[in-house]
């Protein structure tokens, strides 16, 4: 799964035949180790984990992606949306990502055969508001513009994180099929 800094509309990825990295490359290990603690106290425990490897991806605007195989699972972050990303939003991006491996999210939805639409926006993650009359559910946004879910398919903003960070790490987990 490839989340795009501002679409996740159809891009080729390269595939894997075999995993790239080993372990979780320490600029991210913080937030590996705390979707892994948010993930137990939701009751849920991992049997395998996933290799976190930071390269430039360099493919349109895709800032990250899970790729799965055989008995391995692992994410690419891009190296220079790290390095100019603050860490909420590099938390939101890891978040994401380890939710389509560790969980087995492969979509970007926000419910039962609910998906966000593919866009060629750029606002990571709403910063209008968006007013309507039905609920949540029913759009995919809070009355504020922010996304309801981190499966977003766009990286969620430092307003979005910020206030609905408890929602998104009880959503994140809500439809988790741990590998």
């Amino acid at each position: 799964m490839a989340l795009l800094a501002a679409s996740c509309a159809s891009v080729k990825i390269p595939e894997k035949i075999a995993p790239e990295f080993k372990g979780v490359d320490a600029k991210v290990l913080p937030y590996y180790n705390e979707y892994l603690r948010l993930a137990k106290k939701q009751g849920i425990m991992f049997l395998m984990g996933a290799s976190v490897g930071i390269k430039d991806i360099n493919v349109g605007r895709v800032i990250g992606v899970c790729h799965y195989g055989a008995g391995w699972r692992e994410v690419d972050l891009d190296r220079y949306f790290l390095e100019k990303s603050e860490n909420t939003q590099k938390e939101a991006l890891v978040f994401h990502e380890l939710t389509h491996c560790l969980c087995t999210r492969i979509g970007h939805d926000y419910g039962p055969d609910k998906h966000y639409k593919e866009s060629d926006d750029a606002l990571g993650g709403a910063k209008e508001p968006i007013m309507c009359a039905a609920p949540k559910e029913e759009t995919g946004y809070y009355s504020d513009g922010c996304p309801i879910t981190i499966m977003y398919p766009e990286v969620l903003s430092k307003e979005c994180m910020d206030q609905h960070y408890d929602d998104y790490v009880k959503e994140m987990f809500v439809n988790c099929n741990p590998w």
